[in-house]
């Protein structure tokens, strides 16, 4: 006995593409005659995009405020919106579940989602797009401390004036901190190997870290392979490049002088022959900083620099992310 079935969709490409455009077009015609009825011109990220270009930029100050709340609006207000409703619909209850839904990001969101978003709301109001003023309740977790040191330009200047000018044993650490974004464990895994000079393209693979217990069997620092997802290669500024050749001609006549090759190989060598440590280029850092008169920094703060100008330059997070191997934005909100 034949059984007769019911099938939904499309019998073409070309049906569905028509009927997509069609429904586009009633969708659009009935939100603007929506807007009209109720004289609200705003969705709500219409709003934000808003209140951010109208209201906030022109009146800001801050240009790292400026730049955290439009990343906080575009990568993580925006993407966890389930709905976006006409800006006069909005509610208390609206607004909770937008920052709890916010909170899956990373840590620090959820009191810089609310903070951001009293402000909208408080615009709204004032300026007659909500009917009466939302008053979100305060989140649990408390406002993190600043995480991050940034320099300002003449900061920088001075900074990079003392590298430049004096003898600095660690110039290319330096750089490949705060031009290419690298971490101080990154930067002392780097061997010969990982750097080819004819196409400036260096490949970030393993890390140089200190054990957690050292013993007769374990030595107190080792070179490990870095996660799948934090190896990256990519070209690098001319000017590094040249600091990384020079510093192998360097290493090449530091060990043709000396019988005993402990870390041969390798970029970043000290004057005993073995990889340097953090603390020794922290150390170095701190002189140059106290030689010049300007806030002392470490070597993760020059990390987090180049990660900074990246932002400011309106690079895509999965650049961002890409370059320095996965790193958390969400420290960035407070600065």
């Amino acid at each position: 006995m034949a059984v007769l079935c019911t099938h939904t969709g499309f019998f073409t490409r070309s049906g569905a593409k028509k009927d997509y455009k069609e429904t586009t077009r009633l969708f659009q015609k009935e939100l603007a005659a929506l807007k009209d009825s109720s004289h609200c011109p705003f969705l709500l990220s219409e709003y934000l995009d808003y209140w951010f270009h109208k209201i906030y930029l022109p009146a800001c100050t801050c240009k790292n405020t400026a730049v955290r709340y439009r990343w906080i609006i575009e990568n993580v207000i925006l993407p966890n919106m389930e709905t976006d409703p006409l800006i006069q619909t909005v509610d208390t209850g609206y607004m909770e579940d937008l920052i709890r839904s916010c909170q899956k990001y990373c840590k620090g969101t959820e009191h810089a989602v609310y903070e951001l978003l009293c402000s909208v709301t408080e615009s709204a109001w004032k300026q007659g797009h909500l009917k009466q003023e939302l008053v979100l309740p305060p989140v649990r977790k408390k406002r993190p401390e600043p995480m991050i040191s940034l320099y300002t330009r003449e900061q920088t200047r001075l900074f990079l004036e003392a590298v430049y000018q004096a003898p600095c044993p660690h110039r290319l650490e330096f750089f490949l901190a705060l031009f290419c974004g690298l971490q101080p464990g990154e930067i002392l895994g780097l061997t010969y190997d990982d750097f080819n000079p004819d196409t400036c393209i260096l490949s970030v693979r393993k890390h140089y870290i200190k054990n957690q217990q050292p013993s007769a069997g374990i030595p107190r620092y080792s070179c490990r392979e870095l996660e799948e997802q934090r190896c990256r290669s990519f070209e690098i500024p001319d000017f590094v490049c040249e600091e990384l050749i020079q510093r192998k001609e360097k290493n090449r006549h530091f060990f043709s002088a000396r019988s005993v090759r402990k870390e041969d190989g390798f970029f970043c060598i000290s004057s005993h022959g073995t990889v340097k440590t953090q603390e020794t280029l922290n150390a170095g850092l701190k002189c140059v900083t106290e030689k010049q008169g300007i806030p002392s920094i470490t070597m993760r703060d020059l990390c987090n620099m180049f990660v900074w100008f990246l932002l400011v330059q309106n690079c895509p997070l999965e650049k961002v992310r890409f370059f320095t191997g996965g790193v958390r934005i969400g420290d960035f909100f407070y600065g």
